[in-house]
């Protein structure tokens, strides 16, 4: 196939590999996963185990008629915490366009506005500022999605929801915000029980706590 093709050419020509790109697209989180971990372990076989993994195009459902929608928002957050947990090095998400594209999944093409998804990335960049991952795990095959985070006098983990209604039961204690995004709430704090909540399908919940 075109990948063996590449690999053999690069290992036998011994030529420099920065990194190695490629895209998805219309792929859920735990479909992508299987593929992350094909590349994978591709390169490492090759002897390229080292090498950065840029996924530099990617959008589950770039359709016009699940844009702006909290199953848009909770695909990507469910793709990013996934992709969090492997050794991805970078994701571009395609894309934040303000346009008529269907790709352009961030903002409305009409009033600039910030549509679901925006705050799913909003989410997890507040992580991404604390510095530091955490281990998190859920129950394989639940549709459930998680990562964590601690640093900068904070903790906080995300959690995003492609399955069906899920009680959540989680070890958070002490989390004094709960975050919601949905098609309702767009990052709203709500009164959820950081130790216990229901988490509806495509609901995405951020929990933060001042350490």
């Amino acid at each position: 196939d075109f990948f063996e093709g590449f690999l053999k050419i690069v290992t036998e020509e011994k030529l420099p590999l920065d990194f190695f790109s490629y895209h998805s697209y219309c792929v859920t989180a735990d479909r992508f996963t299987e593929i992350e971990q094909y590349v994978e372990r591709r390169l490492e076989d090759a002897g390229l185990g080292q090498t950065e993994i840029h996924l530099n195009e990617w959008a589950t459902h770039p359709f016009k008629e699940v844009r702006g929608t909290a199953l848009s928002c909770a695909n990507s957050v469910a793709m990013m915490c996934a992709m969090q947990d492997t050794k991805m090095d970078i994701m571009c998400y395609y894309d934040a366009r303000i346009g008529t594209s269907v790709y352009g999944g961030l903002f409305h093409p009409m009033t600039y506005e910030p549509l679901c998804a925006y705050y799913g990335f909003k989410a997890f960049g507040e992580l991404y500022a604390m510095g530091t991952q955490a281990e998190a795990s859920v129950s394989e095959g639940s549709g459930v999605y998680v990562t964590a985070a601690v640093g900068n006098g904070k903790k906080g983990a995300l959690i995003a929801n492609i399955g069906d209604d899920t009680q959540v039961k989680t070890n958070l204690n002490g989390c004094e915000t709960m975050y919601l995004i949905d098609d309702d709430h767009f990052m709203e704090v709500v009164k959820l029980d950081p130790k216990e909540f229901m988490l509806k399908k495509n609901q995405v919940v951020l929990a933060v706590s001042e350490d």
